[in-house]
């Protein structure tokens, strides 16, 4: 059974997908979350094993991927990247930014920062 844990705590807002794991391995079927912010958020997201999609973030983006494509379009202020295997794709993306990838591609298109 799917869990989703929402805990709030001042201005922070923790946001928990827990899945249980299958007696053969596995974690069983796909979860689409689509969690919608005010635009001027700032975003932290810790993923493993997901294909991640991220839009619209003024206030600041830091994002982990252990494996699973990652899209990053129209972040402002900064951008915190770290991607041990899968392809990413950034657009629109300005302000401070860096990006660690261990395995994969990354493209970016009107990148600056």
């Amino acid at each position: 059974m799917r869990r989703f844990v929402f805990e709030v705590n001042g201005n922070d807002t923790l946001v928990d997908v827990q899945l249980p794991r299958r007696s053969g391995g596995g974690w069983g079927d796909a979860t689409d979350l689509t969690v919608r912010l005010p635009r001027e958020s700032s975003v932290e997201i810790s993923v493993v094993s997901t294909d991640t999609r991220v839009e619209n973030v003024e206030g600041g983006l830091e994002l982990g991927s252990v494996s699973g494509e990652v899209s990053i379009r129209n972040v402002r202020d900064r951008l915190d990247l770290s991607n041990v295997s899968g392809e990413v794709e950034m657009r629109d993306v300005s302000g401070r930014t860096r990006a660690t990838l261990v395995s994969g591609d990354i493209e970016c298109y009107r990148c600056a920062g």
